[in-house]
């Protein structure tokens, strides 16, 4: 009976013994040829391998920047549409959305060089951009577009924000007016346009492209324009109306001017500033920034002179401009007739 039982337990144990291999990992159940295949696939070649201990990768420095590129400088590159020899001097930017950037770095004792360009150059496809002092020359610095200037030069708030209403007078008044004046009014046949001179001659020689450019840069007006002024889907604009709002619009901010200081009854304005501020704000910018621009006359010809003549009819408007010109751009003058 004994011996049963010890045959019997006897019997079991190898059973156990073999079913113990299964809860292992499968890959002793591998062959060696289909381990030995899989590991050939993740190898490199025999040749390859020997090609590559003769001649092994080698990882270059980076190339310099071409000899074009602007030499590293303590002084950040500023973006704007201008010809060369205006920006070589920092002389304002003929577009007002420029000019306000320039003007507002100007005002907080930010120098900067000034670049000419275009929109297609622009990370942004848009002018105004910063391009931040380079420490080296392998340094490569973000772009920053004009309205995170502010915060770039941790500059502080402007302590007389603008009203909506007053700055609803320059977009919804007197920018209407000025896109007209420059992209939609007829000019002579044999006269060029101030467009085509300061926008689309710069950019490039040929023909063709020229044509579609200033094709390109009316219809951007167009929609701009039938956006803000037309009443109706198929109503057509109401030039009268454009620059009737524009008269309404440089009498209004005289008006502020003129009332926001305490000496607005005297004849001198020469510290006269939006909001009857000591210096000037954002809202004496924005203004500036159409203001220079309607009385420069050398550059945009007769193409402003609606705009320029009703300008010219309020003097406080005028003087604030030359001031603004004189205290952010030295002793460059507007030319007016």
């Amino acid at each position: 009976m004994s011996h049963d039982q010890n045959h019997i337990h006897e019997s079991k144990s190898p059973g156990k013994a073999e079913a113990q291999p299964n809860n292992n990992n499968n890959n002793d159940e591998i062959p060696p040829t289909t381990r030995s295949r899989i590991r050939s696939v993740f190898s490199i070649p025999a040749p390859v391998k020997r090609l590559f201990d003769r001649f092994p990768l080698i990882t270059y420095p980076p190339n310099l920047l071409p000899v074009r590129s602007p030499p590293p400088t303590n002084l950040p590159n500023l973006y704007i549409f201008s010809n060369p020899e205006d920006a070589l001097h920092g002389r304002p930017s003929f577009n007002p959305s420029c000019l306000k950037w320039q003007t507002y770095l100007a005002l907080h004792g930010v120098r900067v060089t000034t670049i000419s360009s275009t929109n297609h150059s622009s990370p942004t496809g848009s002018l105004p951009f910063l391009l931040p002092a380079r420490k080296g020359s392998l340094d490569n610095p973000s772009p920053v577009s004009g309205p995170s200037l502010p915060s770039h030069i941790n500059a502080k708030s402007d302590p007389t924000p603008i009203n909506a209403a007053h700055l609803s007078l320059l977009t919804h008044r007197i920018r209407p007016a000025f896109l007209h004046s420059l992209y939609l009014q007829p000019t002579c046949a044999d006269a060029e346009s101030a467009v085509e001179r300061l926008y689309i001659q710069p950019a490039t020689s040929s023909t063709v492209v020229r044509a579609s450019l200033l094709h390109s840069l009316g219809a951007a007006a167009v929609a701009e324009l039938v956006r803000q002024r037309r009443p109706g889907p198929y109503a057509p604009i109401d030039v009268s109306r454009l620059y009737a709002d524009a008269d309404d619009a440089w009498r209004a901010l005289a008006v502020l001017l003129a009332d926001g200081d305490t000496t607005a009854g005297s004849e001198d304005d020469s510290t006269r500033w939006f909001y009857g501020a000591h210096s000037p704000g954002m809202l004496d910018i924005e203004v500036f920034a159409y203001t220079s621009l309607v009385l420069d006359e050398a550059r945009f010809g007769s193409d402003l002179r609606r705009l320029r003549h009703s300008l010219l009819q309020h003097t406080v408007l005028v003087n604030h401009s030359r001031r603004m010109m004189s205290r952010c751009f030295g002793d460059i003058q507007t030319s007016v007739s």
